[in-house]
């Protein structure tokens, strides 16, 4: 660990491999996802869009993705991947959905119940936010909140809403994206980075 002005921040320790690439160890066509039916929210661009394109290569039979954008190209992307790994087509479910409106995330819940028969698996909270980077004083304190609106409250009303349909499957797998914002100290990353840190509490609380 090294200072820098005010901030500190972590090296990363030798037992640490860095990745830029699937490995073998996690390659998607390893696993048999058959059966299987997952919910990806911010779907549309970046972590989401690979982590749906995954789980088609893995032969996941339902792909529920969700973001506030257009979702046409991600759901034609899944449809090849799965084609191109010699898996069936999944049922893909593309919905249009805000993870901090309730009346939205209560309007995906029964899109997915009629799509899936009412079984979800896997339910990934992958929708974010990161405001300006700024002092506290300097930020526009709506801007500042946001990120707890949706890196937070989002995580909790999608957790909330979708958990009696995952809790009755086997596998039940949540997984709650976070990131190195939640464990390090940069200047002007106060509202981004303590979001981050809560949902790493409130993933404890929910396990």
């Amino acid at each position: 660990m090294f200072n820098s002005g005010q901030a500190q921040y972590h090296v990363g320790a030798n037992f640490v491999t860095t990745r830029a690439d699937t490995y073998p160890y996690i390659d998607p066509s390893r696993f048999n996802l058959q059966g299987k039916h997952a919910l990806i929210t911010d779907a549309s661009k970046g972590v989401g869009r690979a982590t749906a394109i995954s789980y088609a290569k893995a032969g996941a039979s339902g792909i529920a993705i969700a973001a506030r954008s257009s979702l046409e190209d991600v759901a034609k992307e899944v449809k090849e991947a799965a084609a191109a790994a010699g898996r069936p087509e999944p049922n893909i479910l593309a919905i249009k959905l805000d993870v901090t409106d309730r009346g939205s995330v209560k309007a995906a819940v029964a899109e997915v119940s009629r799509a899936f028969e009412g079984r979800l698996d896997v339910l990934i909270n992958n929708a974010g936010y990161l405001s300006s980077f700024g002092s506290i004083l300097d930020m526009d304190p709506n801007d500042w909140w946001q990120d707890y609106e949706v890196n937070v409250k989002g995580v909790y009303n999608v957790t909330h809403s979708f958990f009696p349909m995952l809790i009755k499957s086997q596998l039940r797998i949540l997984i709650n994206i976070t990131s190195i914002g939640a464990v390090s100290l940069v200047p002007g990353n106060s509202a981004y980075g303590s979001a981050k840190l809560a949902v790493m509490q409130l993933t404890e609380y929910i396990n």
